[in-house]
């Protein structure tokens, strides 16, 4: 069982399948069915194993204070499978399809992202996140959360209050132009050199425009 968990997420889909096929030669139906299944349980078994006694501890000492419970800087939660697939405000951390694409790594490794920020892991504490990360982030079943929030956001996806609160994101509005001006666009200029107490420079000479 121990070869078991060290092999990634995929590795274990195919083993799997070989089992399944397999079976279907020397054994019947649900005998076929009983046998998958404690292949399946002694997998979880080992991952549980995995992230209880190798990523947790970690997860504990350098993450947990603030990315738990009611701690969640950057919106991002690591008490939880669901949390994690979740993401932060910025999106997915973790790429199940590629994991070594996943930011937590990039962040555990320095690489771009700084997490810890007071201070890299050790390398054998990146290599076990590394593993975690290969395995697909199993958590023991206390630790899943609610399941619809399984699937992960695209990068980007989440869009914080103040980046909502920019211009371009903000419905498009038919404003009357102030009057007092010639043109509409100088009537909204002046709106605004006059909101901020600034007056306006008057009409450059022909020098000054040809000089421009």
């Amino acid at each position: 069982m121990l070869l078991l968990c060290s092999l990634s997420q995929k590795s274990l889909r195919l083993l799997s399948c070989a089992v399944a096929f397999t079976l279907v030669f020397v054994c019947s139906g649900s005998e076929s069915a009983e046998v998958i299944k404690s292949v399946e349980a002694g997998v979880a078994a080992e991952h549980e194993a995995f992230f209880n006694n190798s990523v947790l501890p970690i997860l504990e000492t350098h993450c947990f204070k603030c990315h738990a419970g009611e701690h969640q800087k950057g919106e991002f939660r690591l008490d939880q499978r669901s949390r994690l697939m979740t993401g932060s405000e910025s999106g997915a951390v973790v790429n199940l399809d590629s994991p070594e694409e996943s930011i937590l790594l990039q962040a555990v490794r320095y690489d771009g992202y700084e997490m810890p920020p007071r201070g890299k892991l050790a390398d054998s504490e990146i290599a076990i996140i590394e593993q975690w990360v290969s395995l697909g982030v199993p958590y023991p079943a206390d630790r899943i959360g609610i399941v619809e929030e399984q699937k992960p956001e695209a990068i980007g996806a989440k869009v914080s209050d103040d980046e909502r609160a920019f211009w371009s994101f903000r419905p498009i509005q038919d404003n009357v132009p102030p009057v007092g001006a010639s043109h509409p666009v100088d009537a909204f200029i002046d709106q605004q050199l006059a909101s901020k107490s600034v007056t306006a420079v008057g009409p450059a000479s022909p020098r000054e425009l040809i000089r421009r």
